[in-house]
């Protein structure tokens, strides 16, 4: 998605650009299926001619996909405009800056600010944060920039906690663990779980999403739940 809309965009120092604050903004449903190349009809036979005869039918889940897509887009194009930013790439740059390296303070204003990285459930009356959206974005950009003289000192991310999604507690469910964190893990006798002490969990995430996506494990049911931005 992000990939077409940059091909798909003329050159434009208007503030018009591909993921700037006014084009989020204004983005519409059916900008964003042509972009992310997903038809919203399917063909059917007639219901009382049969086949000879083809009809249209709306498609309610890629409806569904598209009417998210579309709420975040706008909702956040929305809110970099009522703070003056012309994009998110602004903002986070910005937000960087001040938090001198703080990987945990970018990943508050994120949740924050931005309601689309706020992965904050309510069970039993206690709230539940997963962010798996922010602290995965932060960490790319510690990933990305480590090495490389820029503006803001590249976050931390000590402490970062896996980054929860609808794939790894299937996998672990599946795969019958009962906990999430490496160095619990590692304190088991067997030696082949020793090399888990030196990990970190979006290092464990990241070999958990390798192996779900090898043979046997790709078919594995995924928990779904529908009307959610979360994953």
């Amino acid at each position: 998605l992000v990939l077409s809309a940059y091909l798909s965009s003329p050159d434009t120092d208007n503030g018009d650009a591909p993921l700037s604050a006014h084009w989020m903004r204004a983005v519409n449903l059916a900008q964003i299926a042509e972009l992310a190349r997903i038809r919203t009809h399917r063909e059917e036979d007639h219901p009382t001619l049969g086949s000879a005869v083809k009809v249209g039918v709306k498609d309610e889940e890629a409806f569904e996909v598209l009417q998210l897509l579309v709420g975040v887009l706008n909702e956040t194009g929305r809110i970099l405009q009522e703070m003056g930013t012309n994009s998110l790439g602004v903002w986070l740059r910005e937000t960087l800056e001040r938090a001198k390296g703080h990987g945990f303070q970018v990943v508050r204003e994120l949740a924050s600010t931005f309601p689309a990285f706020r992965d904050i459930h309510e069970i039993d009356g206690e709230p539940v944060y997963l962010l798996k959206k922010a602290f995965w974005l932060v960490t790319n950009v510690a990933l990305r920039y480590q090495d490389e003289q820029m503006s803001f000192t590249t976050p931390s991310t000590e402490g970062f906690p896996i980054f929860a999604d609808n794939v790894v507690p299937s996998e672990f469910i599946f795969s019958r663990f009962v906990s999430t964190r490496a160095h619990e893990l590692s304190k088991s006798t067997d030696s082949d779980k020793a090399w888990l002490s030196e990990w970190t969990e979006p290092e464990l995430d990241a070999w958990i999403w390798n192996e779900a996506k090898g043979p046997g494990l790709r078919d594995v049911e995924r928990i779904a739940e529908k009307g959610t931005v979360y994953y």
